[in-house]
């Protein structure tokens, strides 16, 4: 027995806004192919002890430049698009308005 073409046609739909709708988000990438690539990436990092205490000695002097505190802020473009951005909570590096 066929489906209807309702049924089809609202079942594309919502596949379709789905998939627009985590490409907003993954930037056009797909979802698994990143978690693929996250999986690969700490694999190989818990196999290399020199290269964690390299980014365990850059995160350590990254928080001595910026501080401990980051706080998340919301910027608006010339376009009027708002974003987030992390700046230092004591206001080194950000805008002087800040």
């Amino acid at each position: 027995m066929r489906d209807s073409f309702a049924a089809t046609a609202f079942a594309d739909t919502i596949d379709r806004s789905t998939h627009a709708l985590t490409a907003r988000f993954t930037a056009g990438l797909s979802p698994i192919a990143l978690a693929k690539a996250y999986g690969d990436w700490a694999a190989h990092l818990a196999f290399l002890p020199g290269k964690q205490m390299r980014l365990a000695e850059k995160a350590a002097r990254l928080r001595e430049v910026y501080g401990v505190d980051v706080a998340v802020r919301e910027v608006v473009d010339a376009a009027g698009a708002t974003h987030l951005t992390c700046v230092p909570a004591s206001g080194k590096g950000g805008a002087p308005a800040w």
